[in-house]
């Protein structure tokens, strides 16, 4: 007896188990149902008529909101570029992290940590 088969092909599997599209109606008149509504389902092609129709509207706008916050810690941190990276960091009230990868982002620079300064 095999509890979970395994199949090499999916020719392999259709054989075994048969096929949605190959179903026959008056035998099978549920999964059948179900077959079709995939069908229909599936040759939609517009956002609004699929499920989740609003989510793609709310990712922009959060999008936007982030990116005017990203824009704002850049600005921020433009005018703190006398202070090292983990200073600016602290000073503004983010991570490390976040404020390195703004830096790549929008090109700014800041003081070196390691960095010395030379009495002369």
């Amino acid at each position: 007896m095999m509890t979970a088969p395994r199949f090499c092909s999916h020719e392999q599997q259709k054989e075994l188990l048969g096929c949605a599209a190959d179903l026959d109606p008056e035998t099978h008149p549920r999964r059948y149902e179900l077959a079709k509504a995939r069908e229909k389902f599936d040759s939609i092609e517009t956002p609004e008529s699929r499920r989740g129709c609003g989510l793609e509207k709310h990712r922009t706008k959060a999008a936007l909101e982030k990116r005017k916050e990203r824009d704002g810690i850049a600005e921020i941190a433009k005018a703190l570029s006398a202070l090292t990276l983990k200073q600016a960091a602290a000073e503004i009230g983010i991570s490390y992290d976040r404020l390195l990868r703004i830096k790549h982002d929008y090109g700014l620079t800041f003081q070196d940590a390691r960095a010395r300064k030379v009495d002369g």
